[in-house]
């Protein structure tokens, strides 16, 4: 499948789901030489850090200038240097200053994703999904769930899951313009729910294909869900550049779709795979100071 780069002298005890976005940036939390840092970046040949703050868990860039990040806290870098924006230590009084109310009480964030930087939506363990629209942020949506992951192709298409490890329970939300709504459902063995839980992330296609990480790998065309294949373990992202070309990530392994056949990769490291990204020919999966780099032929 490909190499393991190890990042940093050893993870502190913050949180380790590292996530992976085109912008070739990771997040995060890593010591390296004493020093903390929330993201890393590839430069092509390696990763190197970036930003001196961890407690990261989200990434979501529009470019090289235009990228946000979120955790503990939410900062956007603007092609030179990263700007708090939901708000930040002062070094020098030791006081916390807050920017905005709405974001910073919402903490800790577990995804980002948006059209813009004008039109952003971010959510979490507690429940609720926030809407910044460049200025300031109000809450749009709340369930009883965390909110690990948003994914859209526009702002009228635009789906949120929800999901807890312990009760092994999903949700997932679909808005369209109106209000959030409850299109599956996810649960134990027994019971009423749509299928297996818990739901951790999702994927959506350019030919309107949606996957969705639940007790299974499972697949949704045409209005029709589909059971792909058993995830013996928890899988924690799934990402792709279409039908054809889709992985997932979990404990200890990872699952590759080309659009025929899934093929498992197990036993690549012995830490969990908590964040993964796929370009053209490359998958990068993160782990707890490991970057594994694979190759798509």
């Amino acid at each position: 499948m490909g190499n393991g780069k190890t990042i940093g002298d050893h993870q502190t005890d913050g949180g380790f789901q590292w996530r992976v976005e085109d912008t070739d940036s990771a997040v995060g939390e890593v010591r390296i030489n004493d020093t903390t840092y929330g993201v890393i970046k590839w430069n092509g040949s390696e990763w190197l850090p970036d930003k001196k703050r961890g407690g990261l868990n989200a990434v979501f860039g529009f470019s090289n200038t235009d990228i946000w990040i979120a955790g503990g806290e939410v900062s956007h870098f603007d092609g030179i240097k990263w700007n708090p924006v939901s708000g930040y230590l002062n070094d020098t009084t030791g006081q916390y200053i807050v920017l905005d109310r709405v974001l910073n009480d919402n903490t800790p964030y577990t995804s980002i994703w948006g059209t813009s930087s004008n039109n952003l939506y971010l959510s979490g363990g507690r429940g609720k999904i926030i809407h910044w629209d460049g200025n300031k942020a109000s809450i749009v949506f709340s369930t009883d769930l965390a909110i690990l992951e948003i994914w859209g192709t526009d702002e009228q298409n635009i789906y949120a899951v929800a999901g807890d490890y312990s009760q092994h329970a999903g949700k997932l939300f679909h808005y369209e313009g109106g209000p959030w709504n409850l299109i599956r459902t996810g649960g134990g063995i027994f019971g009423s729910a749509d299928t297996q839980g818990p739901f951790t992330s999702i994927l959506g296609t350019k030919n309107d294909e949606l996957f969705l990480h639940a007790r299974y790998i499972e697949s949704r065309y045409g209005g029709l869900w589909k059971k792909e294949v058993l995830c013996a373990s928890w899988m924690y992202e799934i990402t792709g550049t279409n039908s054809n070309n889709v992985a997932s990530c979990g404990d200890y392994g990872i699952k590759h779709f080309n659009g025929i056949d899934w093929a498992s990769f197990d036993g690549l490291t012995q830490r969990a795979l908590y964040g993964i990204h796929v370009f053209d020919n490359k998958i990068f999966a993160v782990s707890d100071r490991i970057i594994l780099i694979g190759t798509n032929y």
